[in-house]
């Protein structure tokens, strides 16, 4: 992948996470950026993202994968609280309840 297209597709889903209530300096933001553009490369990531995914995140960031778990946690239960209704339609469905991690990040990754 070139460098261009990494810094586009990266602004791209800063630009969504902003929309769906997170900022920069919000627990996670950056740990669940870079979760889905890791995903949107490699989806076959999603199918254990806690054996696969948060692993890859928390080397590329030398921090504990329970860091990064628990980060991009919160940061889906915050979205979750504050911003109910974008939740909702990114994943085209009600957002009742807080969405399991592997189902925001592949919505997230499907709007790429």
């Amino acid at each position: 992948m070139q460098q261009q297209e990494k810094v586009t597709i990266l602004a791209h889903i800063h630009h969504i996470l902003y929309e769906l209530g997170l900022k920069p300096a919000d627990p996670g933001m950056f740990y669940t950026a870079y979760a889905i553009l890791t995903a949107h490369h490699h989806p076959e990531l999603l199918q254990d993202v806690s054996c696969a995914l948060y692993p890859v995140v928390a080397e590329h960031y030398d921090t504990d994968v329970s860091v990064v778990e628990s980060s991009i946690e919160h940061a889906v239960d915050q979205i979750h609280r504050t911003h109910t209704n974008a939740l909702s339609a990114l994943l085209e469905q009600p957002a009742t309840d807080i969405p399991h991690v592997d189902a925001f990040l592949s919505a997230v990754v499907a709007q790429l």
